[in-house]
């Protein structure tokens, strides 16, 4: 379960580098309540393109993307990633398929 983009702008601030963009993911996973007994460690394969939020974006971007913005990304190459409680999800630049809100092109 992920956590709204109101709720992120309270946490810890994170500067993404290298390319890389702070998002969160708009899917979520749908609860399983099924009978079969699974491994802990599985995971449900999701949609391949998923709706994420822009929470920041690394300097070195080519891209401009506005924070709040609403992007496309592919889900497998979403880096989810806990640090001290605290989720990050980030992607790089080049995974992003295309976006809804206002962009620009750098340079």
């Amino acid at each position: 379960m992920g956590i709204a983009y109101e709720e992120c702008q309270s946490l810890p601030s994170f500067k993404p580098t290298n390319r890389h963009i702070h998002i969160i993911l708009e899917w979520q996973e749908e609860e399983d309540n099924s009978l079969v007994l699974l491994p802990e460690d599985y995971k449900k394969e999701g949609p391949p393109v998923v709706v994420a939020r822009v929470i920041d974006v690394a300097e070195d971007c080519i891209i401009n993307l506005n924070k709040g913005a609403r992007i496309l990304v592919e889900h497998h190459m979403v880096r989810d990633i806990t640090v001290n409680d605290h989720r990050i999800q980030l992607i790089q630049e080049n995974y992003v398929l295309g976006f809804y809100e206002n962009v620009s092109h750098r340079g």
